[in-house]
């Protein structure tokens, strides 16, 4: 298969083996130079990044936790009371290059990352101006921020030719050089998108807001917060994408609700270690739960608290939104040095939900508090209303880097990681450790934010 060269850093995202083409039945490589096979490369990439990043039921492939709800274990959205070592671990904080359920995640991610170039290349060629390539664009710089988010830097990305199994082992990419390629992808989306004048204008708003969104997340991880705010600023209001999810295959299920309610695996966390938030005790609307008498975990500890956000096997999950713009453009007032325009945004966000908060849980004016406190009110803020949609780990290691790292914030790690006790050093994921190790493997330290 013909390889589009889209920049210098989009490769494919396997660790250290090939990855297994899981749709040859739907469009095989002798398939796929045709223009009759776009919609099936789209599809098929829209179908593994919803694995991915939300996970899915089916035991024959152990279930696919996704990396929203290895990421919430990880750090206090989730309390884990099963019987799976790998995820036990995992909610001590304990993250090891042989964790086989992060290598499993991580191939998901990198499966997918082959489709979209696969999809990019297809489209590149037969139908350029398309809001259909610009997604796979805008999926594909997901990929990237998901990766930077939660593994250490110094991530490795190969690519397959599926035509012909061979696999090109690139350059390991550092944080920064991940969401560099993901800013890259999410502008080139854009201007795609603007070109489409086939196309609905619902279907172009829909791909530009999730560019737009997705480019002021990663300025926001590359501690560019004017320039992220700037970016969400533009985001319409009522805009929101979410990952589909479908009651029709396990595969298919959305795989939250799959360890939450159809299997006791992940229950909803409160103040975890001493640190966490108090996602349970706070009986926030934005995190629904239920707490039957006596129910415990798969492990039969407990209690076992059941999160309500995801009630079906068939609920959505948002990858990007309107909201989480608007926190965006409101830590963006906070650097600034307009608390009450950050306050404002929040208060306004609470205003139009349409839920019904709790007169004890107005927001505090925190004008004359001291700058960290404010920014630990838009971190709790954006907890709530993102509350386990693979944010919460990116949103603790940018407190530990510049600009958050000095003052007037001068966030440490005790700040937000929970500490002591069996709790281990690590704060992010490290690269796994695959079969068929790349030879350009160097393992990164997972202590480094």
């Amino acid at each position: 298969m013909k390889r589009l060269i889209v920049l210098a850093l989009v490769v494919g995202c396997d660790a250290s083996q090939p990855l297994k083409v899981k749709d040859p039945d739907i469009a095989p490589p002798s398939e796929i130079n045709n223009p009759a096979s776009l919609p099936f490369l789209s599809a098929g990439t829209l179908t593994d990044f919803a694995v991915a990043f939300i996970g899915a039921s089916d035991q024959l492939n152990n279930a696919h936790e996704g990396i929203a709800s290895m990421g919430a274990i990880f750090t206090d959205e989730f309390t884990d009371y099963d019987t799976y070592t790998t995820r036990n671990a995992l909610n001590n904080r304990v993250a090891v290059a042989a964790n086989a359920n992060l290598a499993a995640v991580y191939q998901n991610l990198g499966q997918t990352h082959n489709d979209a170039l696969r999809a990019v290349s297809a489209y590149t060629k037969f139908a350029p101006s398309t809001v259909d390539r610009a997604e796979m664009y805008a999926i594909d710089a997901y990929i990237y921020m998901l990766v930077a988010e939660h593994w250490c830097s110094g991530e490795p990305f190969s690519t397959i030719d599926v035509a012909t199994g061979n696999v090109t082992n690139n350059p390991f990419l550092t944080t920064t050089q991940m969401l560099d390629t993901a800013l890259t992808e999410l502008q080139q989306a854009k201007q795609v998108a603007a070109s489409d004048k086939a196309a609905t204008q619902q279907r172009v708003a829909s791909v530009t807001g999730l560019a737009q969104v997705g480019a002021a997340r990663a300025l926001l991880d590359l501690g560019q917060v004017a320039a992220a705010a700037d970016s969400a600023a533009a985001v319409q209001s009522g805009f929101a994408y979410q990952i589909f999810a479908s009651s029709n295959t396990p595969r298919q299920n959305n795989g939250i609700w799959f360890y939450t309610i159809s299997f006791n695996a992940f229950s909803v966390g409160d103040r975890k270690n001493g640190t966490g938030l108090p996602f349970q005790s706070d009986t926030d609307p934005r995190v629904p739960w239920s707490a039957p008498p006596g129910l415990t975990g798969s492990n039969g500890g407990g209690p076992f608290i059941i999160q309500e956000k995801y009630q079906s096997s068939s609920t959505p999950v948002t990858l990007g939104d309107y909201t989480e713009a608007q926190l965006i453009v409101a830590e963006g007032d906070l650097f600034a040095g307009n608390y009450a325009g950050a306050l404002q945004i929040m208060n306004t966000l609470r205003a139009s939900s349409g839920l019904t908060f709790p007169a004890r849980d107005a927001l505090a004016d925190l004008s004359a508090a001291p700058r960290k406190a404010q920014m630990q009110q838009i971190l709790s803020e954006r907890a709530f209303w993102m509350y386990v949609t693979g944010h919460r780990l990116g949103d603790w290691r940018r407190m530990l880097r510049s600009p958050y790292n000095a003052a007037p914030y001068s966030f440490v790690t005790e700040d937000v990681y929970p500490v002591g006790g069996s709790l281990s050093t690590t704060l992010e994921f490290p690269t796994p450790q695959l079969t068929s190790p790349n030879p350009n493997y160097k393992a990164c330290d997972p202590t480094i934010p």
